[in-house]
């Protein structure tokens, strides 16, 4: 991706201009002599004039009141205009631990000291800081510094990359200016909101907004709105106009920053119109006209990329411009990258990760012209420092959709990093980046849950308590009135700093809660040979790029690693599954759907090699049923369910997570509505609570609520502690983002968002028989968002789920023999591959639909083995003779 300049704008810092010199003072006076003297000093630009009063009020131990506050704020903005960022913050850090300081001069204080903060790199101090400002002043209702923070702050997110964020912050700082009627803070925030939805891809929507900037009452525009609109319109292939506006700027904007920012937008430009020798020259020009490194970083990214045909040319400018963002990153070496150490004080990370992506790229295409293995080498030596950046990143950002976009963004990466594994036949390190290219956000959930663990009873319910004010108050910030509705932003981002503010001292004072938070531990290759796999089972995790489709099969004694072409495969899949969730087929389809499966086995499964019995398949978003593959197009019945058995997860990573102990008083857990409220408009479930009863007598300590009983808040207070969940009810998702998956309850719905701030459950197996529960929309990098996933999310690792709407009856039946083979002691895996194979052999209805629908997602581990039956039976025993105990010795007392 080609990078703007744009992006670069300023720290948004009011100067208080002088005019005339001071004395200071060579004996002390009273205290209000130095008040009135600050006020006959405003006018004065002298340095040494303020330094010399600020000496005096020292030596005369003069009360630090407001006065001697406004010195310090005078004198930090004479040192920030002296470009003395260092000192300019000195004063600031002075003025803001005052103590009772005025509301106004307190937050002026606060500000300018947030802005200092950015000056000086301290980045997530002055996120903090801002964070205090907007709070502060939305109090006293100063709504003018509100909207200069709310931009600060939004100019922060965007150079993470946090775009959501900063979305949202420069929309509320658009409000708070339009209540201040500045229209010089509403510019501001404007710019930051288009960067956010430039860095969001949202570009038709940043072009509009530009436009109603360029044809409103704010006036002619300044560079950086220039070169912003000039961005849009680039990346929109809109050329002629961003020919037009270039050329306006570039006759208007005659400062030699902006011009060099505006033929970086020369240099893009040309290279859209496939003019490289154009584009280059500009590019070069740009250079000559400033020094700031993250201006020159992207230069030197766009002349690489530019040049990228030609690796070699290209990594050298790729080099200098990690030199611009690393000092010690020498440009004429490829082997120097920046150290972790180095990473957290980068101002722009953004561009640097640009960088390091694209120097990955280049070498990849290096090694592919010389076969050169130094290259790859080199390749794996940037990858490392590249994944380590991402981690940090994904850490900083607050929102999931950020998150989520960040993920989508680094797709490529991971492709390029597999790929460099794979030509050096390093199936450890690819197993690695597999793992790290899937289910990250989930991980990082559970090592929330796991962190929390690890706090004092109190602090738990603490940070609990946070999250439900957080969720209630995001529940309630649409409604009511304009007033009302700002009251409750107000309360939210207060509560939503607190929080903040909370989990960093948490961070501090109990280490243990951030090493679980922040674990980043992926396991090794060989700790899935030796801790997850029995010796019939294997692991098959699958990687879809851009360019090949990668699978990796791995047993307990050896790994394959193959490259597979991509061509058509989606179309196949997407066939399948239609045919697969479809209860009646005619011939022509049964037959293409036997040719289907059969192509898919050849495509997916085949090529591995892999004799073993069991499999665990790591899908790369969509949920294929396996085991409706077929060994041939043509024999009947000849599915892979009748020789292996199959398991699905979101990651290994997911399946050797450490769970806590779980007892057996709160077994099992049943949940039939069987009818809904009318509201819902649900149909009824006939048949579902019968099968419960003979469910639960199948299970130890079974409890069951069903009609009326089975509503959402029953389960919500009771379902963490059991060990097995099964809800029989409806649910409904699909594949698109226009609503999220809900599950149905008698009396009301759980949405997928609400489980978000549900306690960590203790459950072992969660067995959903309801419509498609592990269907959601596909996030790139994270998988499928379905109720399965979100439940997986509080700790549960096991699920019974559905790939599409199952049919009643089979539902009904499959779920009973696969609680009978379950308590035989079987493994989860092949208990549903037994309650499978019973279907086929003794019902009619042979066709996938019946019997495919259900997956065991999760760990397979036995609920039931074989030391576990004689020591709960033994406790049975046990309190049933304590019980026969009691009751005699009353009896005796009444004879």
């Amino acid at each position: 991706m080609t990078a703007s300049i744009s992006h670069i704008v300023p720290k948004l810092l009011a100067g208080i201009l002088f005019l005339s010199g001071g004395s200071a003072y060579a004996q002390c006076r009273p205290s209000t002599t130095f008040a009135s003297q600050v006020s006959r000093l405003l006018p004065s630009e002298s340095i040494a004039d303020w330094e010399n009063l600020k000496r005096d009020w020292k030596h005369c131990e003069i009360a630090r009141d407001s006065s001697y506050g406004r010195l310090l704020n005078t004198l930090g903005n004479l040192y920030w205009l002296a470009g003395n960022k260092k000192k300019a913050l000195e004063q600031l850090q002075e003025a803001v631990r005052l103590p009772a300081l005025p509301p106004d001069l307190y937050t002026q204080s606060m500000y300018r000291y947030g802005a200092y903060l950015i000056g000086n790199n301290r980045w997530e101090e002055a996120e903090s800081t801002l964070l205090q400002v907007i709070t502060h002043s939305e109090r006293y209702q100063f709504h003018e510094r509100v909207a200069a923070a709310c931009a600060q702050y939004a100019y922060l997110a965007n150079a993470k990359g946090d775009f959501h964020q900063a979305v949202e912050y420069a929309d509320k700082g658009i409000d708070y200016a339009r209540l201040a009627h500045s229209s010089s803070r509403e510019l501001y925030n404007l710019n930051q909101k288009v960067e956010g939805l430039i860095g969001l891809n949202q570009l038709p929507e940043a072009a509009q907004l530009m436009e109603s900037v360029i044809d409103s009452k704010h006036g002619p525009l300044n560079p950086d709105h220039s070169l912003l609109a000039i961005d849009i319109y680039l990346q929109l292939r809109q050329l002629p106009r961003a020919q037009e506006l270039l050329k306006q700027a570039l006759r208007t904007f005659t400062d030699s920053v902006s011009q060099g920012k505006l033929y970086n937008e020369q240099g893009i430009l040309f290279k859209h119109l496939r003019q490289p020798v154009q584009a280059q020259r500009a590019y070069l020009l740009a250079l000559t006209y400033f020094q700031e490194p993250d201006v020159r970083a992207i230069v030197y990214s766009n002349l690489g990329e530019l040049n990228s045909i030609r690796p070699t040319v290209a990594l050298a400018y790729f080099q200098r411009g990690i030199h611009q963002l690393v000092r010690s990153c020498t440009p004429h070496r490829l082997s120097a990258n920046p150290h972790t150490s180095q990473l957290q004080s980068v101002s722009r990370k953004e561009y640097l990760l640009l960088l390091l992506k694209q120097k990955v790229q280049a070498l990849r295409m290096r090694y592919q012209q010389t076969h050169d293995p130094q290259y790859l080498t080199l390749a794996q030596q940037t990858i490392t420092v590249t994944d380590q950046m991402i981690d940090r990143m994904r850490w900083s950002h607050q929102g999931m959709k950020s998150k989520l976009y960040w993920r989508n963004t680094t797709r490529s990466f991971y492709e390029d990093a597999i790929q460099v594994c794979y030509w050096q036949k390093n199936s450890s390190r690819a197993f690695y980046f597999f793992e790290k290219s899937r289910a990250v956000l989930l991980a990082d959930r559970l090592n929330e849950w796991n962190a929390s663990r690890q706090l004092p009873a109190q602090l738990a319910e603490q940070e609990r308590a946070y999250r439900q004010a957080i969720e209630q108050l995001q529940e309630l910030s649409p409604l009511g009135s304009l007033a009302e509705q700002r009251a409750t932003r107000i309360r939210l981002d207060s509560v939503t700093q607190a929080q903040q503010a909370f989990i960093r001292s948490l961070e501090k004072t109990h280490p243990t809660y951030y090493q679980y938070k922040y674990e980043n531990q992926v396991p090794s290759l060989q700790t899935v040979q030796k801790s997850l796999l029995a010796k019939d089972q294997a692991l098959v995790s699958y990687f879809i790029g851009e360019r090949a489709l990668y699978a990796l099969g791995i047993t307990p004694t050896k790994t394959v690693c193959k490259r597979l072409p991509l061509t058509g495969l989606q179309g196949i899949a997407q066939q399948f599954l239609k045919y697969c969730s479809t209860a009646q087929l005619t011939v022509t389809e049964v037959q293409q759907f036997n040719r289907l499966g059969y192509e898919l086995y050849q495509r997916l499964l085949a090529p591995l090699g892999l004799t073993s019995t069991r499999f665990i398949i790591s899908s790369d978003g969509v949920v294929l049923p396996f085991d409706a593959f077929r060994f041939s197009p043509d024999r009947p019945s000849d599915y892979l369910i009748h020789t292996h058995a199959f398991s699905y997860t979101y990651s290994a990573g997911f399946l050797l997570r450490k769970r806590p102990p779980m007892g057996w008083s709160k077994n099992f857990l049943g949940l039939a509505p069987e009818a809904f409220a009318p509201a819902l408009h649900q149909q009824p479930l006939p048949g579902s609570v019968q099968t419960l009863n003979r469910i639960e007598k199948q299970v130890f300590f079974p409890k069951t609520l069903v009609h009326e009983a089975a509503t959402k808040r029953a389960f919500l207070e009771q379902a963490a502690d059991y060990r097995i969940l099964h809800l029989f009810t409806h649910a409904d998702a699909d594949s698109t983002a226009t609503h999220e998956p809900v599950l149905y309850f008698a009396d009301s719905a759980l949405k997928l968002s609400e489980l978000e701030n549900a306690p960590p459950f203790r459950t072992r197996l969660l067995v959903l028989s309801a419509c498609k529960t592990g269907v959601g929309v596909n996030q790139k990098g994270e998988g499928v968002f379905s109720l399965s996933r979100g439940f997986a999310a509080l700790g549960i690792p096991s699920t019974i789920t559905t790939l599409w709407s199952v049919e009643n009856k089979a539902t009904y039946t499959l779920i009973e023999d696969f609680y009978h083979f379950l308590s035989q002691g079987l493994p989860q895996d092949l208990a549903l591959q037994k309650a499978q194979l019973q279907w086929l052999q003794t019902q009619d209805q042979q066709l996938p639909y019946y019997w495919s629908g259900l997956i065991q997602m999760g760990e397979t581990t036995p609920l039931y083995d074989d030391a576990a039956l004689p020591a709960t039976a033994g406790i049975a025993g046990g309190l049933v003779l304590i019980g026969l105990g009691l009751w005699w010795q009353r009896r005796k007392r009444h004879l």
